[in-house]
């Protein structure tokens, strides 16, 4: 910056497509926990599990085993959708302006990716809501999901909100510096919620005492007998 007053535009694309690529890989953490990864698989169980759509089940089933997923099938194309749309459209971005902001709802990319976005904050909602309802959920488990579901889908849409009260709030020069403070906030608060899911110890909440992440077994059966 101190040699052109500009700065490094290599280098601020590159954190463009970090920012992206780490969106990119929550949003799918999310929607696999949210969809009942890490759960044990007598709580995921359904009678009306049958009746669903194939390529519909076949997606909850990938999301619910990441691992499995990596050797294809719709939860594998849908990660790659995921990951290969939050670089397109951050790549997208950079052809309008040095100084573009990935969420700025000036240009089509930012608008394309909020709406991107809620719809993935819906279907996160959905997977959720079918582990609530569609499975044998143990009541313990019932207040945990509430608030993961409230903070998963603040996490969606809380950088759509902002760029939405951004732009209709703050003069034009003061977006940039807002939208990344608001967006360096949020990521941060995930990261440190995910961290708190997969690391804390067993007696953290209800999740933490049936979650696989444990070392529990893998059903309620095989947690019983031990």
């Amino acid at each position: 910056y101190k040699n052109n007053g500009i700065g490094s535009y290599s280098l601020d694309a590159l954190s463009t497509h970090f920012e992206a690529m780490s969106d990119s890989l929550v949003a799918l953490v999310l929607l696999s926990v949210g969809s009942g990864w890490t759960l044990p698989s007598d709580v995921l169980s359904s009678g009306g599990a049958s009746s669903s759509s194939g390529f519909l089940n076949n997606l909850v089933c990938g999301l619910r085993n990441p691992a499995s997923a990596l050797t294809g099938g719709p939860a594998g194309m849908l990660a790659i959708g995921i990951i290969v749309a939050h670089a397109s459209l951050a790549q997208w971005g950079r052809t309008y302006d040095e100084d573009f902001d990935v969420y700025s709802l000036e240009n089509p990319p930012g608008r394309a990716l909020m709406y991107f976005r809620i719809s993935l904050g819906l279907a996160f909602l959905a997977g959720v809501a079918s582990i609530r309802n569609g499975g044998r959920c143990p009541a313990s488990l019932l207040p945990f999901l509430t608030k993961f579901a409230i903070v998963g889908i603040s996490w969606f849409i809380s950088l759509p909100f902002l760029s939405t009260f951004v732009a209709s709030t703050l003069p034009y020069h003061r977006r940039h510096q807002a939208i990344s403070a608001g967006s360096a906030f949020a990521q941060s608060c995930s990261i440190a919620s995910l961290a708190w899911m997969f690391a804390a110890d067993s007696d953290a909440s209800a999740y933490h005492r049936l979650s696989k992440v444990q070392g529990k077994g893998d059903d309620l059966t095989d947690m019983a007998s031990t």
